[in-house]
Protein backbone atom coordinates (compact mmCIF):
# COMPACT_ATOMS: atom_id res chain seq x y z
CA UNK A 1 0.00 0.00 0.00
CA UNK A 2 1.39 3.42 -1.04
CA UNK A 3 0.29 6.28 1.22
CA UNK A 4 2.17 9.04 -0.62
CA UNK A 5 -0.85 10.82 -2.09
CA UNK A 6 -2.87 10.38 1.11
CA UNK A 7 -0.06 11.96 3.12
CA UNK A 8 0.29 14.88 0.69
CA UNK A 9 -3.40 15.65 1.01
CA UNK A 10 -3.39 15.18 4.78
CA UNK A 11 -0.58 17.71 5.41
CA UNK A 12 -1.37 20.02 2.43
CA UNK A 13 2.19 19.64 1.11
CA UNK A 14 3.52 18.12 -2.12
CA UNK A 15 7.13 17.40 -1.17
CA UNK A 16 6.47 13.86 0.02
CA UNK A 17 8.14 10.76 -1.38
CA UNK A 18 8.40 7.11 -0.43
CA UNK A 19 11.88 5.61 -0.04
CA UNK A 20 11.75 1.94 0.84
CA UNK A 21 9.15 1.62 3.59
CA UNK A 22 9.60 5.22 4.82
CA UNK A 23 7.81 8.41 3.78
CA UNK A 24 9.98 11.54 3.57
CA UNK A 25 8.40 14.97 4.16
CA UNK A 26 10.85 17.66 3.01
CA UNK A 27 10.50 21.37 3.78
CA UNK A 28 12.54 24.44 4.68
CA UNK A 29 12.30 25.82 8.18
CA UNK A 30 10.75 29.11 6.97
CA UNK A 31 7.99 27.06 5.25
CA UNK A 32 7.09 25.04 8.34
CA UNK A 33 3.80 26.86 9.05
CA UNK A 34 2.43 26.02 5.58
CA UNK A 35 2.14 22.34 6.51
CA UNK A 36 -1.15 21.30 8.12
CA UNK A 37 -1.95 18.64 10.73
CA UNK A 38 1.64 18.62 12.00
CA UNK A 39 2.81 19.59 15.47
CA UNK A 40 6.08 19.44 17.38
CA UNK A 41 6.98 18.81 21.01
CA UNK A 42 9.14 21.94 20.91
CA UNK A 43 7.95 25.51 20.24
CA UNK A 44 7.14 26.71 16.72
CA UNK A 45 8.00 23.44 14.94
CA UNK A 46 11.66 23.86 15.84
CA UNK A 47 13.77 21.15 14.13
CA UNK A 48 16.33 20.98 16.94
CA UNK A 49 15.97 18.77 20.02
CA UNK A 50 17.88 18.48 23.28
CA UNK A 51 20.40 15.66 22.98
CA UNK A 52 21.02 15.77 26.74
CA UNK A 53 17.49 14.76 27.70
CA UNK A 54 16.67 11.14 28.49
CA UNK A 55 12.94 11.76 28.48
CA UNK A 56 10.69 10.38 25.76
CA UNK A 57 10.88 12.67 22.75
CA UNK A 58 8.45 13.05 19.88
CA UNK A 59 9.47 16.30 18.08
CA UNK A 60 7.49 16.34 14.81
CA UNK A 61 4.31 14.28 14.70
CA UNK A 62 1.02 14.10 12.79
CA UNK A 63 -2.18 15.28 14.47
CA UNK A 64 -5.21 13.00 14.40
CA UNK A 65 -7.93 14.99 12.64
CA UNK A 66 -10.44 12.15 12.71
CA UNK A 67 -9.72 10.63 9.27
CA UNK A 68 -9.38 6.85 9.08
CA UNK A 69 -6.15 7.19 7.07
CA UNK A 70 -4.42 8.50 10.24
CA UNK A 71 -4.33 4.93 11.56
CA UNK A 72 -2.41 3.87 8.44
CA UNK A 73 0.14 6.65 8.98
CA UNK A 74 0.83 5.23 12.45
CA UNK A 75 2.02 1.92 10.94
CA UNK A 76 4.82 3.27 8.70
CA UNK A 77 8.06 5.24 9.29
CA UNK A 78 7.61 8.94 8.56
CA UNK A 79 10.74 11.07 8.14
CA UNK A 80 10.74 14.85 8.57
CA UNK A 81 13.58 16.22 6.43
CA UNK A 82 14.13 19.87 7.37
CA UNK A 83 16.53 22.38 5.79
CA UNK A 84 17.27 25.43 7.94
CA UNK A 85 19.75 27.93 6.47
CA UNK A 86 21.25 30.13 9.19
CA UNK A 87 22.45 32.94 6.98
CA UNK A 88 23.53 35.25 9.79
CA UNK A 89 26.29 32.78 10.67
CA UNK A 90 26.93 31.48 7.14
CA UNK A 91 25.80 28.04 8.32
CA UNK A 92 23.48 25.66 6.49
CA UNK A 93 21.70 23.14 8.72
CA UNK A 94 19.91 19.93 7.76
CA UNK A 95 17.79 17.97 10.25
CA UNK A 96 16.34 14.51 9.77
CA UNK A 97 13.74 13.06 12.17
CA UNK A 98 12.75 9.39 11.75
CA UNK A 99 9.43 8.77 13.50
CA UNK A 100 7.05 5.87 14.04
CA UNK A 101 3.59 6.23 15.59
CA UNK A 102 4.49 9.79 16.58
CA UNK A 103 7.76 8.97 18.37
CA UNK A 104 11.38 9.29 17.32
CA UNK A 105 12.23 5.75 16.29
CA UNK A 106 14.48 3.91 13.86
CA UNK A 107 15.62 0.31 13.58
CA UNK A 108 18.67 -1.43 12.07
CA UNK A 109 21.07 0.45 14.38
CA UNK A 110 20.72 3.75 12.53
CA UNK A 111 20.16 7.22 14.03
CA UNK A 112 16.58 8.44 14.38
CA UNK A 113 17.75 12.06 14.62
CA UNK A 114 20.54 13.57 12.57
CA UNK A 115 21.62 17.20 12.48
CA UNK A 116 24.33 18.39 10.10
CA UNK A 117 25.71 21.93 10.22
CA UNK A 118 27.90 23.12 7.35
CA UNK A 119 30.08 26.17 7.92
CA UNK A 120 30.23 27.68 4.45
CA UNK A 121 33.25 29.88 5.11
CA UNK A 122 35.54 27.17 6.52
CA UNK A 123 34.09 24.06 4.86
CA UNK A 124 34.02 22.20 8.18
CA UNK A 125 30.93 20.55 9.59
CA UNK A 126 29.32 19.62 12.88
CA UNK A 127 27.20 16.49 13.24
CA UNK A 128 24.80 15.18 15.89
CA UNK A 129 23.48 11.59 15.77
CA UNK A 130 20.86 10.33 18.24
CA UNK A 131 19.46 6.80 18.44
CA UNK A 132 15.87 6.29 19.64
CA UNK A 133 13.42 3.45 20.19
CA UNK A 134 9.82 4.70 20.44
CA UNK A 135 10.90 8.08 21.78
CA UNK A 136 13.49 6.79 24.26
CA UNK A 137 17.19 7.25 23.63
CA UNK A 138 18.56 3.75 23.29
CA UNK A 139 21.23 1.85 21.42
CA UNK A 140 22.37 -1.57 22.52
CA UNK A 141 26.11 -2.01 22.96
CA UNK A 142 27.05 1.38 21.45
CA UNK A 143 26.66 5.12 22.11
CA UNK A 144 23.13 6.47 21.78
CA UNK A 145 24.51 9.97 21.12
CA UNK A 146 27.43 10.98 18.93
CA UNK A 147 28.54 14.57 18.37
CA UNK A 148 31.40 15.76 16.18
CA UNK A 149 32.66 19.31 15.70
CA UNK A 150 35.15 20.76 13.20
CA UNK A 151 34.44 17.70 11.10
CA UNK A 152 36.03 17.20 7.67
CA UNK A 153 35.61 14.18 5.39
CA UNK A 154 38.08 12.86 2.79
CA UNK A 155 37.04 10.17 0.31
CA UNK A 156 39.93 8.06 -0.96
CA UNK A 157 40.34 6.28 -4.35
CA UNK A 158 40.08 2.83 -2.71
CA UNK A 159 36.59 3.64 -1.43
CA UNK A 160 37.64 4.27 2.15
CA UNK A 161 36.77 7.45 4.02
CA UNK A 162 38.82 9.41 6.55
CA UNK A 163 37.03 11.76 8.94
CA UNK A 164 38.95 14.24 11.11
CA UNK A 165 37.35 16.21 13.95
CA UNK A 166 38.40 18.67 16.61
CA UNK A 167 35.98 17.34 19.21
CA UNK A 168 34.02 14.10 19.39
CA UNK A 169 31.57 13.13 22.16
CA UNK A 170 30.02 9.67 22.51
CA UNK A 171 27.40 9.24 25.22
CA UNK A 172 25.61 6.08 26.36
CA UNK A 173 22.01 6.19 27.52
CA UNK A 174 20.81 4.86 30.85
CA UNK A 175 17.37 3.82 32.00
CA UNK A 176 15.82 4.56 35.38
CA UNK A 177 15.47 1.59 37.72
CA UNK A 178 11.85 1.42 38.91
CA UNK A 179 12.81 0.21 42.38
CA UNK A 180 15.59 2.67 43.23
CA UNK A 181 14.99 5.58 40.87
CA UNK A 182 18.68 5.45 39.97
CA UNK A 183 20.12 5.45 36.47
CA UNK A 184 21.37 2.06 35.36
CA UNK A 185 22.91 0.74 32.15
CA UNK A 186 20.41 -0.60 29.63
CA UNK A 187 18.83 -3.74 31.17
CA UNK A 188 19.92 -5.83 28.18
CA UNK A 189 23.50 -5.53 29.45
CA UNK A 190 25.25 -6.83 32.57
CA UNK A 191 24.54 -4.73 35.65
CA UNK A 192 27.69 -5.74 37.48
CA UNK A 193 29.63 -2.89 35.81
CA UNK A 194 28.27 0.44 34.54
CA UNK A 195 28.63 1.62 30.99
CA UNK A 196 30.71 4.69 30.32
CA UNK A 197 28.49 7.76 30.58
CA UNK A 198 30.52 9.90 28.21
CA UNK A 199 33.66 9.47 26.09
CA UNK A 200 35.23 12.75 24.94
CA UNK A 201 37.74 12.62 22.07
CA UNK A 202 39.92 15.58 21.08
CA UNK A 203 41.78 16.03 17.78
CA UNK A 204 40.61 12.71 16.37
CA UNK A 205 40.49 10.72 13.15
CA UNK A 206 38.29 7.86 11.95
CA UNK A 207 39.04 5.47 9.10
CA UNK A 208 36.07 3.74 7.46
CA UNK A 209 36.66 0.95 4.93
CA UNK A 210 34.17 -0.44 2.38
CA UNK A 211 32.48 -3.76 3.20
CA UNK A 212 29.63 -5.73 1.63
CA UNK A 213 27.15 -3.97 3.92
CA UNK A 214 28.65 -0.49 3.49
CA UNK A 215 31.36 1.52 5.22
CA UNK A 216 32.62 0.12 8.53
CA UNK A 217 34.90 1.65 11.16
CA UNK A 218 38.45 0.29 10.96
CA UNK A 219 40.51 2.71 13.08
CA UNK A 220 39.81 5.46 15.61
CA UNK A 221 42.59 7.68 16.91
CA UNK A 222 42.59 10.78 19.11
CA UNK A 223 45.13 12.96 20.85
CA UNK A 224 43.25 12.46 24.12
CA UNK A 225 40.28 10.36 25.21
CA UNK A 226 38.47 11.07 28.48
CA UNK A 227 35.96 8.53 29.78
CA UNK A 228 33.50 9.19 32.60
CA UNK A 229 31.30 6.51 34.17
CA UNK A 230 27.95 6.83 35.93
CA UNK A 231 28.03 4.90 39.21
CA UNK A 232 24.56 4.48 40.68
CA UNK A 233 23.27 3.61 44.15
CA UNK A 234 22.07 0.26 42.80
CA UNK A 235 25.60 -1.07 42.24
CA UNK A 236 26.58 -3.85 44.62
CA UNK A 237 29.70 -3.69 46.80
CA UNK A 238 32.98 -3.50 44.90
CA UNK A 239 35.34 -1.13 43.12
CA UNK A 240 34.17 0.74 40.04
CA UNK A 241 35.78 3.09 37.50
CA UNK A 242 34.72 6.75 37.59
CA UNK A 243 37.17 8.62 35.36
CA UNK A 244 39.92 7.77 32.88
CA UNK A 245 42.14 10.01 30.73
CA UNK A 246 44.14 8.39 27.92
CA UNK A 247 46.81 10.09 25.81
CA UNK A 248 47.41 9.10 22.15
CA UNK A 249 44.30 6.93 22.10
CA UNK A 250 44.16 4.41 19.19
CA UNK A 251 41.64 1.63 18.47
CA UNK A 252 41.55 -1.01 15.71
CA UNK A 253 38.20 -2.55 14.71
CA UNK A 254 37.14 -5.43 12.46
CA UNK A 255 33.59 -6.56 11.66
CA UNK A 256 32.23 -4.38 14.46
CA UNK A 257 34.55 -5.91 17.07
CA UNK A 258 37.44 -4.23 18.87
CA UNK A 259 40.75 -5.90 17.98
CA UNK A 260 43.22 -3.72 19.87
CA UNK A 261 43.42 -0.53 21.90
CA UNK A 262 46.67 1.31 22.53
CA UNK A 263 47.43 4.40 24.60
CA UNK A 264 50.66 6.18 25.47
CA UNK A 265 49.64 7.26 28.95
CA UNK A 266 46.77 6.49 31.31
CA UNK A 267 45.36 8.13 34.45
CA UNK A 268 42.36 6.51 36.10
CA UNK A 269 40.10 7.10 39.10
CA UNK A 270 38.10 4.45 40.97
CA UNK A 271 35.65 4.34 43.86
CA UNK A 272 35.03 1.66 46.48
CA UNK A 273 31.41 0.91 47.35
CA UNK A 274 30.88 -1.02 50.59
CA UNK A 275 28.27 -3.76 50.53
CA UNK A 276 26.60 -2.63 53.75
CA UNK A 277 26.61 1.11 52.94
CA UNK A 278 23.06 2.07 51.96
CA UNK A 279 23.56 5.85 51.82
CA UNK A 280 22.72 7.57 48.50
CA UNK A 281 25.78 8.06 46.30
CA UNK A 282 26.01 11.66 45.06
CA UNK A 283 28.27 13.14 42.40
CA UNK A 284 30.14 14.88 45.22
CA UNK A 285 30.72 11.53 46.95
CA UNK A 286 32.19 10.17 43.72
CA UNK A 287 34.51 13.14 43.27
CA UNK A 288 35.74 13.11 46.86
CA UNK A 289 35.91 9.34 47.27
CA UNK A 290 37.59 8.47 43.97
CA UNK A 291 41.22 7.39 44.14
CA UNK A 292 43.97 6.51 41.69
CA UNK A 293 47.38 4.86 41.65
CA UNK A 294 50.14 5.58 39.12
CA UNK A 295 51.71 2.13 39.46
CA UNK A 296 48.36 0.46 38.89
CA UNK A 297 47.70 2.61 35.79
CA UNK A 298 50.97 1.42 34.27
CA UNK A 299 50.06 -2.23 34.77
CA UNK A 300 46.44 -1.72 33.77
CA UNK A 301 47.42 -0.50 30.28
CA UNK A 302 48.16 -4.12 29.34
CA UNK A 303 44.49 -5.12 29.61
CA UNK A 304 42.97 -2.04 27.97
CA UNK A 305 41.97 -3.93 24.83
CA UNK A 306 39.69 -6.19 26.89
CA UNK A 307 38.10 -3.23 28.67
CA UNK A 308 34.77 -2.02 27.31
CA UNK A 309 34.20 1.70 26.99
CA UNK A 310 31.06 2.29 24.94
CA UNK A 311 30.57 -1.12 23.34
CA UNK A 312 30.23 -3.47 26.36
CA UNK A 313 30.45 -3.54 30.18
CA UNK A 314 33.76 -2.40 31.64
CA UNK A 315 35.10 -5.92 31.37
CA UNK A 316 33.48 -9.34 31.29
CA UNK A 317 36.41 -11.60 32.18
CA UNK A 318 36.63 -13.00 35.73
CA UNK A 319 40.43 -13.30 35.61
CA UNK A 320 40.86 -9.62 34.79
CA UNK A 321 38.28 -8.64 37.39
CA UNK A 322 40.13 -10.55 40.11
CA UNK A 323 43.46 -9.00 39.09
CA UNK A 324 42.04 -5.46 39.07
CA UNK A 325 40.34 -5.78 42.44
CA UNK A 326 43.38 -7.46 44.01
CA UNK A 327 45.70 -4.71 42.76
CA UNK A 328 43.45 -1.94 43.98
CA UNK A 329 42.91 -3.41 47.43
CA UNK A 330 46.64 -4.05 47.79
CA UNK A 331 47.83 -0.60 46.77
CA UNK A 332 45.09 1.58 48.27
Amino acid sequence: MDLTEDLKRYIHWDQVKKVGDAYFITFEQNERMKLKNIRASGPDLNPTISFLSHERTSTFYLVDNGEHVFDDFMTVPIVFDVVAPLRQNSIAAVYQHWTFAGWLHREQDKPAYKALYNENETGSESEVLLYFELGVRHREGAPSMELYRQLQTEKRPDGSVIRTFGLGIQECSHVIDDDTGSPLPDPSNLRSWPYVRRLTLRKGRQLFIPTKSGLALRELAAKTAEAKWAVSDAMTGGIYPTHMVMQNFHEFWKDGQLEARRVKDLRSKWIRIKEDDQRPLTDGDVRVGAFGNAAFDKEFMHVLTRVGLTNKPFYDDNTIEFAVLTGLFKDD
